[in-house]
């Protein structure tokens, strides 16, 4: 029986679909070609579906709370936590001067997220940039 006949038969008996068809050894290798090049191809797309949301979060030496560039409170900051909570989000978090002793809004802040339960990433660079990784080395951030 050539490869095609066993193709066609496998289509039309629902018994066969499973069964693994012996191909010859170029079929076998353009056959692992084409389900790599279509996994190159997919697996952007499924990387950009699966993105989460991120509130990025930064606390002042002087205790000022900004959320995504705004000024806000820490009930804003219970606010945004709740609704990030909901659509499964992460919080990227920035504190001005961390060899100073932490300011109380920073302390609550971080007690909201905890709250939350929500992913924490911590940024060294008030833009964002970069990340802690479980070293504690700074990495660069893609956005």
């Amino acid at each position: 029986m050539s490869l095609r006949q066993r193709v066609i038969v496998s289509q039309h008996r629902p018994s066969m679909s499973r069964t693994t068809i012996n191909l010859p050894g170029a079929a076998r290798r353009t056959l692992k070609r084409r389900t790599l090049i279509a996994s190159v191809l997919v697996s952007p797309f499924a990387l950009l579906a699966q993105r989460r949301p991120v509130l990025e979060l930064s606390v002042l030496s002087n205790g000022v709370i900004v959320v995504n560039g705004s000024l806000a409170t820490l009930q804003d900051l219970d606010q945004r936590l709740a609704k990030l909570k909901e659509e499964q989000g992460v919080v990227w978090y920035y504190r001005e001067d961390p060899a100073s002793p932490p300011t109380p809004q920073s302390t609550e802040a971080l007690k909201l997220v905890l709250k939350y339960e929500l992913p924490l990433s911590f940024s060294t660079k008030d833009d964002f940039s970069d990340y802690i990784d479980q070293e504690g080395k700074s990495r660069p951030r893609r956005k």
